[in-house]
């Protein structure tokens, strides 16, 4: 697969791993951008005219709608849509607090409503176009879930199943349909801190592993630790989920 002359649409693109995938993309191809925050995302596209920033609360389902339709109209020749926004709500399932509704609404209109609603929206535009693709970020936590952020796993095994039914549906046409399942990574989204005794992956180390795995035509990418997952979770599940909670 030849990765030149492509439009990217990378959500969450103005930090963390999605702002290490544009900066690398925006070297031979054209960078599209979404966040909320405009600081972030003046700071991520300046001085770089292959990146174009675009304002979205993804949170909001109009708010996709709406970004899907000015992304036709303005590029349309959108060939890869990388769904990578996430953040995620920590919280004690077995003491629920007056917040728990707000962060299943969060985590699941993020995580998951927000890459399905761009998909399904930007699908007829992503046929047309040669080499096109749509990757969608997950983590290893689809398997093996963490009980102390149970909406935001959820949410990703939401998307890990969708993932899976849209590339069987796309199979026979042009569009390729690919799911990174990521290990540990050290970015703002562990606002709290890394786990002390777990190593974690840098963005850039991400960024560059996932798109030669793209390259390579590899439709389930499973990095580091992540690699773990599938098999503990089938063949010793009360280990696997005793190490991840550890």
């Amino acid at each position: 697969m030849s990765i030149s002359a492509h439009t990217i649409l990378i959500t969450g693109g103005s930090e963390g791993i999605g702002l290490a995938l544009a900066k690398r993309l925006s070297q031979q191809h054209q960078v599209l951008i979404c966040g909320r925050d405009p600081a972030k995302l003046a700071s991520a596209s300046q001085g770089n005219p292959n990146l174009i920033p675009y304002r979205c609360d993804l949170r909001d389902p109009e708010a996709c709608l709406h970004l899907a339709a000015q992304i036709k109209q303005a590029h349309p020749n959108l060939n890869w849509l990388i769904n990578n926004a996430g953040a995620k709500s920590l919280l004690k399932l077995a003491q629920p607090d007056a917040n728990w509704q707000q962060a299943l609404a969060d985590d699941l209109s993020l995580n998951f409503q927000a890459a399905v609603m761009l998909s399904q929206a930007l699908l007829p535009l992503l046929q047309q176009q040669a080499q096109a693709r749509i990757i969608n970020i997950t983590s290893g936590l689809v398997h093996l879930p963490r009980a102390e952020q149970p909406f935001y796993c959820a949410a990703k095994a939401a998307l890990h199943s969708y993932s899976q039914s849209l590339r069987w549906a796309c199979r026979d046409s042009r569009l390729r349909v690919h799911e990174a399942l990521l290990p540990l990574v050290r970015t703002g989204f562990h606002p709290q801190g890394l786990p002390q005794h777990q190593s974690a992956w840098s963005a850039e180390q991400v960024a560059s592993a996932l798109l030669k795995a793209v390259e390579a035509e590899q439709e389930e990418i499973y990095l580091g630790k992540a690699k773990l997952t599938p098999w503990l979770a089938n063949l010793w599940p009360q280990l696997g989920l005793r190490l991840v909670n550890h």
